[in-house]
């Protein structure tokens, strides 16, 4: 069963509404800072990424269906195991899909790909300005991503009688 709504709801937590920081170079419609128009953020939708879209009139349904087709569905989300899933998802949201692929290329580990997204936003020019809320965004998710993963049903095995017959369940013990 896809996670997808509940990790919309963790992303959209830290996401929040409106912005409009002219030091983010996400705010502006050509994405540098201080060149078109500074149209903002919203629930994670940045105007460098999508231009032509009003950001401040943006609902969060219409939010939801752009991280759904762009977001959770690009990067094949469904097929990932939960905690995997969920920080890929929201680092492609915050640093793109194609970062997100990048480290899923690198680790199928949640704890490594968020070692290496962590790195990868202290080596950015904007940490000094942003990198207190990168920080703790990434702590945030390494809780989140643990819950889930504690979540995770057991594996569970089947034990073939010698001899043939049908297989039963083992729970370890």
């Amino acid at each position: 069963m896809s996670r997808f709504n509940d990790a919309f709801e963790i992303i959209i937590g830290h996401e929040g509404g409106y912005t409009d920081d002219p030091r983010d170079r996400g705010n502006w419609d050509s994405g540098v800072i201080g060149k078109g128009t500074c149209k903002g953020t919203k629930y994670g939708i940045a105007a460098h990424a999508y231009p032509n879209l009003d950001i401040r009139n943006l609902t969060l349904e219409d939010a939801r269906r752009i991280y759904r087709t762009n977001y959770w569905d690009a990067l094949g989300a469904d097929n990932l195991p939960d905690p995997l899933a969920l920080v890929a998802f929201d680092t492609a949201v915050n640093s793109g899909v194609g970062r997100a692929r990048q480290f899923l290329a690198q680790t199928q580990d949640w704890r490594r790909f968020l070692d290496l997204r962590l790195a990868f936003l202290k080596s950015l020019d904007t940490w000094p300005t942003f990198g207190r809320g990168w920080q703790k965004r990434v702590d945030t998710l390494r809780q989140q991503a643990a819950q889930w993963e504690a979540q995770a049903a057991p594996p569970r095995v089947l034990l073939v009688p010698q001899g043939g017959g049908e297989p039963v369940p083992w729970d370890g013990q």
